[in-house]
């Protein structure tokens, strides 16, 4: 239970320092965006990754953790990826990359996304829905995670799967 407190009391303090930066129009368009469309909006620079996570983030703090979908965060690590993308972007933007091997190397580049928490994911809790497991936090990835990491993913938040992964 004070693992869940300390999630809800971080996602609130994320929400109350950073809800007034994006608009009710700009949440909307990010979260109503497919992957597609939020690569664009990355690649043409009307956005960074750090934003479009903050505004995902911002709606798992309004919704997720409520609905009992939400296992664990790490904000840290999330925007330690989200940084990265973004420069990485930069790179692109000014032409010190090319976009279109970038777009081959790293399709995900800087989106962010939730994953199950049966998949390791390094820093996050990883519990496959058993209450024994409620401190364990992943200390590697796994092989899948690294695969999405070097594609450009940033590892958003981890969610909930039924008990021993059994329903």
């Amino acid at each position: 239970k004070k693992l869940i407190e300390k999630r809800n009391e971080t996602l609130m303090k994320f929400y109350e320092e950073n809800n007034s930066k994006y608009p009710e129009s700009v949440q909307n368009e990010i979260t109503h965006s497919s992957i597609i469309q939020l690569k664009e909006l990355l690649r043409n620079g009307k956005y960074i990754s750090e934003q479009i996570t903050s505004v995902f983030l911002l709606k798992i703090a309004t919704e997720g953790k409520d609905n009992g979908s939400l296992a664990a965060i790490n904000l840290e690590e999330t925007f330690k990826y989200a940084k990265s993308a973004d420069e990485m972007l930069d790179k692109i933007r000014k032409g010190e990359i090319l976009a279109e091997e970038s777009e081959k190397k790293y399709p995900l580049l800087g989106i962010p996304l939730s994953i199950k928490d049966n998949i390791a994911v390094k820093g996050f809790l990883i519990t496959c829905g058993y209450l024994i497991n409620v401190d364990t936090v992943s200390t590697e990835d796994s092989h899948i995670i690294e695969i999405l990491k070097i594609k450009g993913m940033v590892p958003l938040a981890t969610s909930n799967v039924p008990q021993g992964m059994m329903s």
